[in-house]
């Protein structure tokens, strides 16, 4: 047994190291990275997501159980592979997506070699409390700018049966803590308006620091003073009847220009 272990730990010699590296052939790249097009990536925030469980369970969830085949990889992220493009853009366009009701981080393996892999998920986010002569897309771009880069904007005509709405799509950083309210100027001649952001499929976060990956009970951020101080004093703002959510219906779509 003695000589087994010394064996093996022979292997861990550095011979071959000093050569210079071995390139791998164009041939062999292509091929691997047309294997792997049309896959996603998929990684939990929460430590109760465990990887075993993502694998069986997100194909069940996207309902395309028996259509998409998957791998765990050595980092604990979970790779599933598309036959068909439509199902894998579905998958990207219907997020974001939760498995044990935290959030889960969905990227393409093709974006493995961006900064952000792995880190962006997309929300849409309801801006409540706007005025409706601020709701402009410029405004409205300025507003939902605090939260990231709009990538776009959708207005919700007010019809007879049914109030306006305003909503941005934004991608957030999963290690950022989100935002849910934040006071704005939009006419020097007004008082500050407090203007409230609601994530469309965000479940479980923190409601202290507004992190992704865990709750208030486990959090250990603490509110700098210098936080408090970039809001100015609250100004009473009354529930609206017409702040009830509706049926999306009547879009007005812009597209970032």
């Amino acid at each position: 047994m003695a000589d087994k272990e010394l064996w093996i730990s022979l292997q861990n010699l550095n011979l071959g190291l000093e050569r210079s590296p071995l390139k791998i052939s164009n041939d062999a790249k292509n091929r691997r990275d047309a294997e792997h097009r049309l896959s996603l990536v998929v990684q939990g925030l929460h430590p109760s997501q465990n990887p075993a469980g993502i694998k069986v369970m997100m194909p069940k969830i996207w309902k395309l159980e028996g259509r998409v085949t998957s791998r765990i990889n050595d980092d604990g992220s979970v790779q599933f592979f598309f036959k068909h493009e439509h199902q894998l853009l579905t998958v990207l366009d219907n997020g974001p997506w939760t498995y044990k009701d935290w959030l889960v981080v969905v990227d393409r393996w093709t974006r493995r070699n961006y900064p952000d892999f792995l880190r962006i998920i997309r929300f849409w986010v309801k801006i409540l409390n706007l005025p409706d002569d601020s709701k402009s897309d410029s405004v409205i771009r300025e507003v939902g700018g605090v939260l990231g880069h709009v990538d776009e904007v959708h207005i919700q005509q007010p019809s007879a049966d049914q109030v306006g709405e305003v909503r941005v799509h934004v991608p957030i950083d999963v290690y950022d803590r989100l935002l849910f309210a934040r006071y704005f100027n939009l006419d020097d001649s007004r008082p500050p308006v407090l203007i409230r952001f609601v994530y469309d499929k965000l479940w479980r976060f923190c409601s202290t620091c507004g992190g992704l990956n865990h709750l208030a009970t486990h959090c250990n951020f603490q509110v700098q003073e210098t936080e408090h101080l970039q809001l100015p004093p609250p100004i009473p703002v009354p529930v609206a009847h017409h702040m009830v959510d509706q049926p999306h219906t009547c879009w007005c779509r812009i597209p970032h220009q």
